[in-house]
């Protein structure tokens, strides 16, 4: 089943980042709900699955900032290509 979102949410996806989840996949009992996620940064739109999600507070409830952990964080650039 899709479930588009009425009102989309702004969440962090391990190893992407920023981004507004737009609608959930659900394929059943036996599989991770996927989130379906536009990143902020590029405009991409990927699939995320429930595990690799955190979901940003609610200020208005009284929420405090989201602590992503350092090993969710966007790896950085890889040199590995660089020819000299």
């Amino acid at each position: 089943m899709i479930r588009e979102l009425s009102n989309p949410i702004d969440v962090f996806v391990q190893h992407i980042g920023y981004c507004k989840c737009i609608a959930w996949i659900d394929y059943g009992p036996g599989t991770n709900t996927m989130w379906k996620c536009r990143v902020y940064a590029t405009g991409k739109v990927i699939n995320a699955y429930d595990d690799s999600v955190m979901i940003y507070p609610n200020a208005a409830d009284g929420e405090v900032e989201l602590q992503v952990p350092k090993d969710w964080e966007k790896p950085a650039p890889s040199n590995s290509h660089k020819v000299d």
